[in-house]
């Protein structure tokens, strides 16, 4: 395959020769046009040094490619593309964030190189250990993953750049023509002819005329043509790219990143426990989050939702004329009485009171120390009983601590031993760091949690969307798998500036930092290493039923069947949940939400002038509805398994890049099974059972809207208008179950 084109060679010849170009948009385009075949053919040379891609990195040689050879082999090019999956481009226009995660940690990734967080270290220098650590190291991680990922598709990934490739060629080859027949010119010219018409002199060029036209014709039509090979060109890389992604989820990002720093991670979360700790009886749900441990630390980073309402005024305007006798002197000095028609504006008001649901990030850090010690931050009036070493410290971050600190002396102690003299100075070096901010934080009684005030809680609710939901797929030729991968790590970014944020907070303190959680204790312990009472993240303990059926909101398997439109976020409540001597659990949801309608409310008002009037105001009412909604879940360890949806509403995600055999991930596209790692599928021993499966789940579905989920914590099968709770539901789950038993 040849990647260096006769038109190329013409475009860098005009670049080393500094002509003049047609326009500023031409010099830039010429400019990356050598840019990226300088690249690729530097990348393809090493390539050639070597017979196998998978055989270790690149050799170096002394040599230097050569920028003149036209023919480059098939092998080089798979070399180059796969060179270019390793190193992620950077945007050049993206910026580091003030105060934040660095997004250029690393200038290319390392392979897996040993990033766990040392726990001892972390109590002796909190913010250059644990901060510091993550903030100087993470853009490496995010590059793994993706080479990690794409490495099972390289074919794929091959493609997507040999397409940007050709993109980049087309885009060039209408520069190069537009020089070679010097469009911009005849243009001028052509436009010289016209003028010369008017005055007869012109006819006299016609034939000139003719030829110049025809050269600009023939420009359009190349023109026209390149560009529909582009946009073609275009929509095959974008095919590609989307069936890539569409086996990437955040969550997966957010998890590979955090266990390459020794936490480990969960989806489970355990929203009874979570919202009996925050004690707010307006709390109505947690919407989503991340379970985690630090050490032996359980902490939830989540979304809690509560209910409210608000008075919401709206009004509106009206000028009504009147009548005003006004006394005027005439051009004969005369002076009369005439009438004057004015305008009194009158505004009329409607106050509804109307359901909010309101979101707020929270991060739930548990603890067993001191369970007495209760105390907030950001207190208008610090609590003045209170002695520090650093008068600074109780001042700047507002500190009050609950009971009579005046008189009990054993209070003052307690915020002695959290408050080290070490960790008031790393506390307020902290607050340094942030531009004298940082999170309102608070001590309850099992906990220390942190609430999020600032930053976009955006990237923790797309945690478990699919990419396509997260609205960064753009099929554009200027948009190519760099710029996506880069999208997705600018979310990813932003969740872990965020949370390491949150985190770095209670584990200023060594109250926190040393301590080893123990789950089925009380006592509050020290240590760093105490493996043997390791807990697992993953527990069926925390598998917590309230939240199952939100794990699942998302419009392919939960929606309303009725006309009325949601206007306001859903959220489920459990109703009912029977478990049966085979471990399946049957839930029994209501799916809740408003509607709304635009009304107008005849407001009487009272002019000075016009008297009374009524004024229309609309307003807009709301009305609650409900339906059930149903899932069943036969819990199981399933570490080792993706994640794997059986259902029609995903055939549109089944990209046929990602699978090596064509009648195969037709069959999936066919059945309705996506799997987060198509590679994995395909190789799977038992697929033709799944087949089965999706065969029994659409008989089923002639009289229901069902679907089936299986993922490393278990089998659901999740019906949007159906009770789960009978035989067909169950021996489906047990048939799973037998499947994945290996």
């Amino acid at each position: 395959m040849i990647l260096l084109t006769k038109s190329k060679f013409i475009f860098l010849f005009f670049i080393l020769k500094g002509k003049k170009m047609n326009s500023e948009k031409d010099k830039i385009l010429l400019s990356e046009t050598k840019e990226v075949n300088n690249e690729l053919e530097k990348v393809a040379y090493q390539a050639e040094q070597i017979t196998e891609l998978d055989n270790g990195p690149v050799k170096q040689t002394e040599a230097q490619p050569n920028l003149n050879n036209n023919n480059i082999s098939n092998a080089a090019i798979a070399g180059a593309a796969m060179n270019m999956v390793q190193n992620f481009i950077v945007n050049p226009n993206e910026k580091n964030n003030q105060n934040g995660l660095n997004k250029n940690s690393s200038a290319s990734p390392i392979k897996e190189r040993n990033l766990t967080i040392n726990y001892s270290a972390v109590t002796n220098n909190p913010i250059e250990m644990f901060y510091n650590h993550i903030n100087n190291t993470i853009g490496t991680v995010f590059d793994d993953y993706f080479a990690i990922k794409f490495n099972q598709y390289k074919g794929v990934v091959k493609k997507t750049y040999e397409l940007d490739l050709q993109i980049t060629d087309l885009e060039g080859s209408i520069i190069n023509k537009k020089k070679e027949l010097q469009y911009t010119k005849r243009k001028w010219i052509h436009a010289l002819f016209i003028i010369s018409f008017v005055f007869i002199i012109g006819l006299f060029f016609f034939k000139k005329y003719k030829a110049n036209l025809a050269m600009i014709n023939q420009f359009k039509e190349f023109k026209n043509q390149q560009e529909n090979n582009i946009l073609d060109t275009s929509n095959n890389r974008f095919a590609l790219m989307h069936s890539l992604l569409s086996t990437i989820t955040l969550y997966d990002l957010y998890k590979y990143t955090f266990e390459r720093y020794g936490f480990k991670i969960s989806e489970l979360i355990p929203t009874t426990r979570i919202l009996k700790l925050l004690d707010n009886k307006n709390n109505i749900d947690v919407k989503c989050g991340i379970s985690g441990l630090y050490k032996n630390t359980p902490f939830y980073d989540v979304l809690v939702r509560s209910l409210a309402w608000r008075e919401v005024t709206t009004s509106r305007s009206e000028s009504f004329p009147y009548t005003s006798y006004e006394t005027v002197t005439d051009s004969n000095g005369k002076r009369r009485t005439v009438a004057v028609t004015k305008y009194e504006t009158l505004t009329a008001y409607h106050h509804e009171n109307t359901p909010f649901i309101d979101a707020d990030n929270v991060l739930v850090f548990m603890t067993h120390y001191e369970p007495q010690l209760l105390f907030s931050t950001n207190n208008k009036k610090p609590n003045k009983y209170i002695e520090l070493e650093n008068k600074n410290f109780v001042k700047l971050y507002g500190l009050d601590v609950s009971g009579d600190a005046k008189n009990d002396i054993s209070i003052q102690q307690r915020v002695n031993q959290f408050f080290t003299i070490k960790a008031q100075e790393d506390y307020l070096k902290w607050l340094d760091l942030n531009g004298k901010y940082t999170f309102d934080f608070f001590k309850l009684k099992d906990s220390f949690n942190i609430f999020n005030t600032s930053h976009d809680i955006f990237p923790l609710e797309a945690a478990n969307h699919f990419i396509e939901d997260i609205n960064i797929l753009e099929n554009n030729a200027e948009v190519n798998l760099d710029v996506l991968c880069n999208r997705i790590k600018d979310i990813a970014f932003n969740y872990f500036n965020k949370i390491i944020k949150m985190l770095q907070l209670p584990l200023l303190s060594p109250a926190i930092n040393r301590e080893w959680y123990k789950h089925n204790s009380n006592n509050y312990t020290i240590g760093n290493n105490l493996s043997e009472v390791y807990d697992d993240v993953d527990n069926i303990s925390n598998f917590d039923s309230n939240y199952n059926a939100l794990r699942f909101l998302d419009p392919k398997f939960f929606w309303f069947n009725t006309n009325k439109k949601p206007t306001k976020p859903i959220w489920f409540r459990l109703n009912e949940s029977v478990k049966n001597k085979k471990d399946i659990i049957h839930f029994h949801y209501n799916m809740n939400s408003y509607w709304s309608e635009t009304l107008i409310d005849y407001v009487t008002v009272v002019g000075m002038h016009v008297g009374t009037k009524v004024i229309g105001v609309p307003y807009e009412k709301f009305y609650f509805f409900t339906e059930e909604k149903f899932l069943s879940n036969l819990f199981a360890n399933n570490k080792n398994v993706p994640r794997i949806y059986i259902t029609p509403n995903v055939r549109h995600l089944i990209g046929k890049g990602t699978y090596e055999n064509q009648e195969f991930v037709n069959l999936m596209i066919q059945k309705g099974i996506w799997c987060s790692n198509p590679n994995w599928l395909e190789n799977f021993s038992r697929t033709k059972q799944l087949v089965t499966i999706s065969d029994k789940l659409n008989e089923y579905n002639k009289d229901a809207q069902s679907s089936i989920v299986i993922d490393q914590y278990g089998f659901y099968f999740i019906s949007n208008n159906k009770d789960t709770k009978n035989e067909f539901v169950e021996s489906i789950l047990l048939e799973l179950k037998s499947i994945f038993s290996m």
